[in-house]
């Protein structure tokens, strides 16, 4: 059964030609990236600091309990200490049990959006794979000049402006009991977590050209060596809500299977053209894919 999916101010719901300009509103677009291959023997990794949720609701910055005001000054304290372009490559780990609520997590998420420190790679253990995200930036870092934006940060941190149709909005909702909806065309319907992969991916790549999917732009591709390539480049948007009563191992496993799915598609792309999954491309091969299929996430809190 359909029901209506809520919306809300800071999403990109409901962005068409006839949505009129808002004063000064930024819409902001955090998206998940792929996490780096360890770095080889010799070579040190990006500069990290890790953040954790202990019992009772205390936060450890590297293992020293901090409030949340402590969390943005110190961040950006060491931020600071980087040379320049070290600072955009900066990774704070996020690090918290499974049934940690998101609420927590998204106040420390807010802090250190007004630290500047936008890499994130969440992980509900030690050890083991996280999924690293890009947080949007502060808006109180942006120039308000009066219109409505959405503003997305590529894998450099560079950002650029999207303008959404609602057909290019695939919405996910996350509940406070953890179940997981699929929100699209103003209704939605609850699904089971390991079929989000394919729903996105059908989402994606639109291969019957239906007007209620991702539209999808036709480009052109220089390749390395010469060459060209043409693809049909999805706008299509994941627009992730999160109850701030969920839990942090619900918001981290969907998180994983929305990564997932772009991935698939890079990798399917990445074999027709280069022969060979995208994790195995030189670093040019690997930013053809990227561009030709970018990894979009809108993010916010549900009601």
């Amino acid at each position: 059964m359909m029901t209506q999916f809520k919306k809300r101010r800071y999403t990109v719901l409901r962005l068409g030609a006839a949505v009129p300009v808002v004063t000064g509103m930024m819409l902001l677009c955090s998206f998940t990236v792929r996490t780096p291959e360890p770095a080889a023997t010799g070579e040190s990794g990006p500069p990290a600091v890790t953040v954790q949720f202990a019992a009772g609701g205390k936060i450890l910055l590297d293992g020293q309990p901090v409030t949340i005001a402590e969390l943005e000054r110190l961040v950006a304290a060491e931020r600071e200490k980087l040379a320049e372009a070290d600072r955009a490559q900066m990774v704070v780990v996020l690090q918290a049990e499974k049934n940690t609520p998101m609420d927590s997590v998204a106040r420390a998420m807010t802090a250190l959006r007004r630290a500047n420190a936008l890499r994130l790679e969440c992980r509900t253990g030690p050890s083991g794979p996280g999924v690293l995200r890009m947080l949007p930036p502060d808006p109180s870092r942006l120039p308000a000049d009066g219109s409505v934006k959405i503003l997305v940060p590529d894998e450099q941190g560079n950002m650029g402006m999207l303008k959404i149709q609602d057909r290019n909005l695939f919405g996910v909702r996350i509940d406070a009991a953890g179940k997981v909806a699929v929100c699209r065309g103003g209704g939605e319907e609850p699904v089971s977590v390991r079929k989000l992969p394919a729903l996105i991916k059908a989402f994606i790549l639109n291969a019957s050209d239906d007007p209620g999917l991702s539209a999808k732009r036709m480009q052109e591709f220089a390749l390395p060596g010469g060459g060209t390539m043409s693809y049909p480049v999805s706008e299509g948007i994941v627009s992730l809500q999160v109850a701030r009563e969920a839990s942090f191992g619900r918001y981290v496993e969907v998180q994983r299977l929305v990564a997932q799915a772009f991935g698939e598609v890079r990798d399917e792309l990445s074999r027709r053209h280069f022969g060979r999954d995208c994790a195995s491309l030189t670093e040019t091969e690997r930013q053809v894919v990227v561009r030709a299929v970018p990894l979009k996430i809108t993010e916010s809190p549900a009601e």
